[in-house]
């Protein structure tokens, strides 16, 4: 090969490589998926944004949903004490919270990425039974 087919091949090498670096030869660039910039909400029972959660008996349940701006994916949702409250499903955007026993725990619900919202839930349960001895009436003595 001759100096000047040399030449021309490595100057259409450099000439290639500078088109494909530069996004001006056949590979557009790709196009970045924002991030979003806002925290995810939490929607709570009567259609209420809030952060909190109060639930008065074993097995009752409450219907959340989470949403985030600039965001379509999923959340993952878990429980920080699964003995009080749990949470199902484990990924989504509508989730339900149950209540187990007595006591405090945190729900975080997170999106792909990173972003946190976290609702509080607090749990009181009351039991027992309350009995009562039938009624029999006493004769009193005494004058």
């Amino acid at each position: 090969m001759n100096r000047f087919h040399l030449t021309a091949v490595l100057l259409c090498l450099a000439c290639a490589f500078t088109a494909c670096t530069t996004n001006r030869g056949y590979f557009p660039a790709p196009t970045p998926t924002p991030r979003p910039g806002s925290t995810p909400t939490i929607t709570l029972p009567g259609n209420v944004v809030g952060t909190s959660l109060a639930l008065d008996a074993a097995n009752q349940t409450a219907a959340v949903s989470v949403n985030e701006t600039g965001y379509s994916g999923d959340f993952a949702a878990q429980s920080s004490a699964t003995g009080v409250a749990t949470v199902s499903p484990a990924s989504g955007k509508s989730f339900t919270i149950t209540a187990i026993a007595a006591g405090t725990a945190t729900i975080s619900f997170t999106d792909s990425y990173g972003n946190v919202a976290k609702l509080s839930i607090s749990v009181t349960t009351t039991g027992g039974v309350i009995s009562r001895e039938p009624f029999a009436p006493r004769m009193l003595e005494g004058g």
